[in-house]
């Protein structure tokens, strides 16, 4: 007998793919706990699923090719990128994908070297074959201005948060790197980067780190430093430390920075203690190491730390407000449009590609909107 649950929302049609033999095809489910659980089952919504917009949506069951092909640019090549690419793609559209690097993946591949979330990596490898089987153009290493997209009729944004660097004393030293730096990817042999050129490798932090900022790559950065036996510092302006993270993860999380694991776990133990400085933030990164934090009493304290690693983030509207002053069709979706998980960027992107259809264009408040009985052709 073969027992399945979560994975039947992620890809319904498990049995009749696995059968066939076309086990590529199927959307695994990467145990995320967000959609199913965090945002469904907990405040009592119809079941979802982060990374199958179908799940919940019976628009997507049987979605007719659009009326009018549009030619459509996607700038971003992450999981909202690439699930908005491949949803236009089967409605008929022509897409093509710029992305900044030499991969397709987002922020989905900084987890590739977080112990014990590999299985993220199963729906990067998923929406990278869909982009190829569809016939999807992608342009690596390409960041367009305004003037390169003047001939495409949409431009999806999905480029994703930016990782802040606060303008205080310090900030620029050396030692001071990004979760991305820290996460950052180091397989050489790695089936979907281009043989063109290297991957530049991530940063090697020293024994003690202060980890500054409370986003998921926050998160995982610990998890990785911690897993490596460093002491670890974690500084947020928030009461409490990742809140947003769904509630089963987040409390194996907690047990684990007390040295602990989860129940039936057998992942490696942290060497120290995870020490959690809430409702707090950074003055000054000095260059021997010594960085002054203040809370909320302004109280300070001086910890001598070997790295200090950036993951507070924010959207970076710059580009987006540049295509509007052009007169884009522009829309966002993911983290772009507002800092948050792979659930919202995935079903953001799926709902911008089915939305497209005659005469695209933006509303009053700037809402990409298609085939409104207007009596206007454009």
């Amino acid at each position: 007998m073969v027992g399945l649950a979560r994975q039947m929302v992620a890809d319904p049609y498990w049995g009749n793919k696995a059968k066939a033999g076309k086990k590529e095809e199927i959307r695994k489910c990467i145990s995320c706990l967000v959609g199913c659980w965090q945002e469904s089952l907990m405040i009592k919504q119809h079941m979802q699923c982060s990374i199958n917009p179908a799940a919940g949506d019976e628009r997507f069951n049987h979605f007719p090719e659009a009326d009018q092909k549009s030619k459509i640019a996607v700038v971003g090549g992450g999981p909202g990128g690439m699930e908005a690419a491949r949803i236009a793609a089967l409605r008929g559209h022509d897409v093509t994908i710029f992305e900044r690097s030499g991969e397709l993946g987002g922020a989905i591949l900084y987890c590739c070297t977080v112990p014990g979330k590999n299985k993220m990596r199963w729906h990067a490898d998923w929406l990278r074959r869909q982009v190829g089987k569809l016939g999807i153009t992608v342009k690596y290493r390409s960041e367009p201005r305004p003037e390169d997209l003047k001939d495409f009729d949409v431009v999806i944004l999905a480029t994703g948060g930016t990782a802040v660097r606060p303008d205080i004393p310090g900030i620029d030293n050396e030692f001071v790197c990004t979760y991305e730096d820290v996460l950052r990817c180091d397989v050489k042999n790695c089936e979907w980067y281009p043989k063109d050129q290297p991957k530049e490798a991530p940063v090697e932090c020293g024994e003690t780190v202060l980890v500054w900022g409370d986003h998921f790559g926050g998160a995982d950065a610990v998890e990785k430093l911690g897993t490596a036996g460093k002491k670890v510092y974690v500084v947020t302006e928030n009461p409490d430390f990742a809140a947003w993270m769904e509630p089963v993860h987040k409390d194996v999380m907690v047990k684990r920075f007390n040295c602990g694991n989860g129940e039936a776990l057998k992942s490696k133990t942290y060497k120290h203690p995870v020490t959690v400085l809430a409702s707090s933030s950074v003055l000054e990164i000095k260059k021997n190491g010594e960085v002054v934090v203040v809370d909320s009493t302004f109280k300070k304290t001086v910890i001598k730390v070997d790295n200090v690693v950036l993951s507070k983030v924010e959207a970076d509207n710059t580009f987006y407000n540049e295509l509007l002053s052009s007169g884009a069709a522009v829309t966002k979706v993911g983290d772009l449009k507002k800092v948050r998980n792979l659930h919202h960027a995935v079903k953001e992107g799926a709902n911008a590609a089915l939305l497209i259809n005659k005469n695209p264009r933006l509303n009053g408040n700037n809402e990409l909107i298609s085939d409104l009985p207007t009596g206007v052709e454009l």
